[in-house]
């Protein structure tokens, strides 16, 4: 007779060192980029540190239940106004569904420096390996965060040292330069015209009705003004009750007076609008470009002039220079 024997060899641990070396292949590849990288087992609900760029501050290949330690960076490093945040996002069927929706976890939020306390911004990036194991990755960000947060500050001040404060128009030094810069730029066969604005019998609307709906009749005509122009015209406020419109690209003359007609037939409506018993008009200087006119001030002088001209002649029309 024959006998067979069976033998059962327990290499659990073999393939978990196996597995080891293989994360720490993965891990050392993506050290360059991460400051801290773990090992997380979803199925096993274990986790373990296996790299940082800051030895000493944390215990490595100690392997810790993942769920309690999720909780405990939680309560203690990261900032109380992140932590709904990263609880949700270390949540497991998060991570699951997360994975499996894009191939990856990502969240930013900010935790305490290992090295003086302070809180940093933080990007964490949680990368399948492979069955229900993954890499906890963690990035600091901060100081690209605070740069864009800083550019965006910085961008705000601008904008707003630009702008009239009423109106939100381009204030008298911002159009003026938007103008100049387009002038430069363009070249001899460019037309383009500019309308000087003027809001006739304004102080008298101040007297009767008050400041405050004058304001808002500045504000009114702002808004119709934007709403007939594109975006590379410029529209700006030149003070008081002064208005400046740079039209670019006209193709011909009937455009321009075409958008004078435009703006005036809403602008005479505001007095309905606003309930005014007295009109609401306003008067038009317009210059078009020209090889003797190819600056701001020289093309702002003509259209002034030509307002003047609009003024004396009965006020709620238009001149051309």
């Amino acid at each position: 007779e024959r006998y067979l024997q069976e033998v059962i060899v327990d290499i659990t641990e073999e393939k978990i060192l196996e597995r080891s070396k293989e994360l720490n292949k993965y891990s050392k590849s993506l050290m360059a980029v991460f400051d801290r990288i773990c090992e997380v087992s979803l199925s096993s609900n274990t986790i373990m540190p296996v790299s940082t760029k800051y030895p000493g501050k944390e215990r490595l290949n100690t392997v810790t239940n993942c769920q309690v330690y999720f909780e405990h960076q939680s309560q203690n490093y990261v900032h109380p106004e992140d932590r709904h945040t990263f609880l949700h996002f270390t949540d497991f069927n998060n991570i699951r569904d997360t994975v499996a929706q894009n191939g990856y976890a990502y969240c930013e939020c900010r935790l305490k420096d290992v090295v003086d306390g302070e809180y940093i911004y933080s990007a964490i990036t949680i990368l399948p390996v492979e069955d229900d194991y993954y890499l906890y990755c963690v990035m600091n960000i901060d100081s690209r965060i605070k740069q864009t947060v800083l550019e965006e500050e910085n961008k705000y001040l601008q904008e707003k040292a630009e702008r009239d404060s009423l109106t939100s128009l381009l204030n008298r030094a911002a159009t003026e330069d938007a103008v100049e810069f387009y002038l430069s730029k363009c070249g001899p066969e460019s037309r383009c015209a500019m309308m000087v604005l003027d809001i006739d019998d304004f102080k008298a609307i101040n007297d009767t009705y008050g400041h405050l709906q004058g304001d808002q009749l500045l504000i009114s005509i702002s808004d119709i003004l934007r709403h007939h122009t594109r975006k590379n015209d410029v529209v700006g406020r030149f003070g008081g009750d002064e208005f400046i419109v740079f039209i670019t690209d006209t193709q011909n003359d009937e455009i321009v007076i075409k958008k004078i007609h435009d703006f005036a037939t809403e602008i005479r409506g505001l007095s309905e609008t606003l309930n005014f018993d007295m009109p609401v008009s306003v008067s038009f200087g317009v210059t078009l470009i020209s090889r003797e006119n190819t600056s701001f001030g020289e093309m702002f002088y003509m259209a002034d002039k030509a307002l003047y001209m609009a003024k004396r002649s009965g006020k709620d029309r238009y001149a051309i220079l």
